[in-house]
């Protein structure tokens, strides 16, 4: 169900394999863990303290190898993991909201509209 997370977080580190040295195992493992953790931890500083780096490291790793920062990273894979669920699950909106985390439907509704570009009622209609 969380295919989309996945094969985007694959092609990151498919289309990084060339560079080579300690950032790119550091990008690497930072991709690992937001795979494990997407679903409940979106905090940057929680990512750089599992990879033993200061965030300010991690950002700028993630930055020279991606373009995006990690916060972005983390973000758009638990919004595609969010938008497949929304589609092949008979959840609610509100049930997959504090899954996630989410401390309100309105918070997860604006967090996913700001991702995807449209409302989960939208997102899941279409």
């Amino acid at each position: 169900a969380l295919q989309h997370a996945r094969e985007y977080v694959r092609t990151l580190v498919a289309r990084k394999s060339d560079i080579s040295g300690r950032s790119s195992q550091l990008y690497n493992e930072f991709l690992e863990a937001v795979q494990l953790h997407y679903h409940t931890n979106r905090d940057v500083a929680f990512y750089a303290d599992c990879l033993n780096v200061s965030p300010r490291y991690l950002s700028q790793v993630a930055h020279r190898i991606s373009g995006k920062s990690p916060k972005c990273i983390i973000d758009h894979t638990l919004a595609e993991a969010l938008a497949c669920q929304l589609r092949t699950t008979q959840k609610t909106i509100q049930e997959i909201a504090y899954e996630h985390g989410f401390a309100s439907q309105a918070q997860f509704s604006k967090f996913f509209k700001k991702q995807m570009g449209q409302t989960p009622s939208e997102w899941r209609r279409s």
